[in-house]
């Protein structure tokens, strides 16, 4: 995966978890979303790369980019965890306006070492968050942060070897999400049926990994969508459970078929 860059004025989330087994690409990844948020680029898009913040960002040296870390003891060793008096400093730090950016952004390196109270003050910071912060969990495993975390951020799997996403399988993902976005259940249910009929367990699994990439790919702005940031979570996450039922042999009918009825209302709020 190259460098993640951000279309149009506000496109960016107000949390991000950057997943990814390599240290430097999750370096790469909260780098680049970090440097979205504060960019002063006069392009349509972030980062820029070339305006002061971005170059700031670059050297490391931007006032409006925070790190979170654990600490070290008295003999310069790391300690385990992220304790929770550095996540309530955090928190009074994302209180106070910008140094010189618009936004700010904070980087939490190795967020799954935050322990329980950690994690719990910071589900307060997610649920009310202040304006024009942007929070960044960078971990190689997301499952160790609290669900209720996970569910308030757009998780970004960053993998700098993935090849790129077949053509065939892009226009197929583009051809579900307009049948999604709309909003026809019949439309919808046609193109399931008609995609049920014609395709094997293999083509099924390619399907739910092509749209969990062009998904990804639009909450992170790297492509137009016509669906808001909540509904393109709420459907990452129906592939996430169409992708759990393929491994135990689900049928490809039962699979199109739950993507049909739960599809169009997925991250609708409700009334």
């Amino acid at each position: 995966m190259g460098a993640l860059t951000f279309g149009g004025e506000r496109t960016l989330s107000h949390a991000y978890i950057v997943a990814s087994q390599s240290e430097a690409a999750r370096a790469k990844a909260a780098q680049d979303i970090a440097a979205a948020a504060v960019c002063s680029g006069a392009g349509g898009v972030r980062p820029c790369g070339a305006c002061r913040d971005c170059r700031k960002v670059k050297d490391g040296v931007h006032p409006d980019i925070l790190h979170i870390r654990r600490l070290t003891d008295d003999k310069g060793k790391q300690k385990r965890e992220i304790q929770v008096d550095q996540v309530r400093e955090m928190i009074t730090q994302a209180q106070i306006m910008p140094n010189e950016a618009d936004d700010k952004a904070f980087i939490i390196h190795d967020a799954e070492t935050m322990n329980p109270s950690a994690q719990n003050a910071l589900l307060k910071l997610l649920e009310e968050p202040p304006r024009g912060v942007v929070l960044i969990l960078s971990t190689p495993a997301p499952a160790m942060l609290l669900p209720t975390i996970r569910s308030r951020c757009i998780e970004v799997t960053v993998n700098q070897e993935a090849p790129p996403l077949a053509a065939e399988l892009r226009q197929e993902a583009q051809a579900y999400l307009a049948c999604v976005a709309s909003g026809s259940k019949s439309e919808l249910l046609r193109w399931c049926n008609e995609k049920a009929a014609h395709t094997d367990t293999a083509g099924a699994v390619d399907f739910v990994n092509g749209m969990k990439t062009v998904l990804t790919d639009q909450l992170c702005g790297r492509s137009p969508s016509k669906l808001e940031p909540r509904r393109l979570f709420a459907l990452t996450e129906l592939m996430e459970r169409c992708e759990a039922a393929l491994s135990v042999n689900t049928g490809i009918k039962h699979i199109f078929g739950f993507l049909a009825v739960k599809s169009i209302g997925a991250g609708v709020p409700e009334k």
